[in-house]
């Protein structure tokens, strides 16, 4: 099966990006990577650019939360970009529409409770959330599930909140668990 990881840079004050780091640790057949800008529009068109060549029979999006502690699953993608922050190209979105014919939310395509215990019973943590917030990766996790691709959004904690080798084996975890 192959599978498209994608990943994004450092952002904002944030020094490095746990998902950038973890691309290049991905040794796997049928794992292609790449690498999306934190910003709301290129990173769909570069995430669109990736499935449209490699035609993936499934997505997973690695994104830095410096808000969990450990790696989060996440149950829904919203139709909405909004943060105070900006993206690396300046621009601010507030309550802006991804798709104006999408509807409001899609939960992704996997059963988060039976990939989460999955990875339990490999020795692995994870944690399932409900609101990945607005920000890129919501973005991009929403464009695949509206594009009904077979996509899961896993947020990664900082260095200093997980260790990166137990961060890399929870994602090695759930890849076996899509390939399955």
């Amino acid at each position: 099966m192959k599978i498209l990881v994608v990943g994004f840079p450092k952002y904002a004050d944030q020094a490095v990006n746990t998902s950038e780091l973890l691309l290049p640790r991905l040794k796997r057949d049928g794992i292609v990577t790449a690498l999306l800008p934190v910003e709301y529009d290129k990173a769909i068109s570069v995430f669109n650019e990736a499935v449209d060549k490699e035609k993936p029979e499934a997505v997973l999006i690695l994104a830095l939360s410096p808000f969990v502690q450990r790696p989060t699953l996440e149950t829904y993608a919203y139709n909405q970009m909004s943060s105070v922050q900006p993206d690396e190209a300046g621009v601010v979105r507030q309550n802006e529409t991804i798709h104006e014919d999408g509807l409001p939310s899609y939960q992704g395509s996997h059963d988060l409770f039976s990939l989460q215990q999955y990875v339990l019973s490999q020795g692995e943590k994870v944690d399932i959330a409900i609101d990945p917030g607005r920000f890129v990766a919501n973005a991009v996790y929403y464009e695949a599930l509206y594009k009904k691709n077979s996509a899961v959004l896993l947020h990664v904690p900082s260095e200093k909140n997980y260790a990166l080798d137990d961060t890399l084996e929870t994602v090695n975890r759930i890849l076996d668990y899509l390939d399955y």
